[in-house]
């Protein structure tokens, strides 16, 4: 591989892993875990209506969008915190 290809990969690679995007990945994972709440309260009601009542469904769907929207505010978290780092250097 040339250098110039081994550039493109690590810029894709850090794409991917949204390292430079710290910002969009923190907002991307709270709109995650908006939905999956959403569809926790979808699925918990229907859970309900059947032969015995089972809540553990609805339940996990709740707690795995209010990890993906923690995970996002201390991502967003982390960002601003880098961004006021950099403001304080300059200044």
């Amino acid at each position: 591989m040339t250098e110039k290809q081994i550039i493109e990969k690590e810029k894709f690679l850090r794409f991917i892993s949204g390292i430079d995007n710290l910002k969009s990945v923190g907002i991307r994972r709270i709109i995650l875990g908006l939905v999956f709440i959403f569809f926790g309260l979808l699925v918990w009601p229907l859970e309900l209506t059947g032969d015995y009542p089972m809540i553990s469904l609805g339940v996990a769907f709740f707690a795995l969008g209010f990890t993906f929207i923690f995970n996002g505010l201390s991502i967003l978290r982390e960002y601003f915190k880098k961004k006021n780092e950099k403001t304080k250097r300059k200044n």
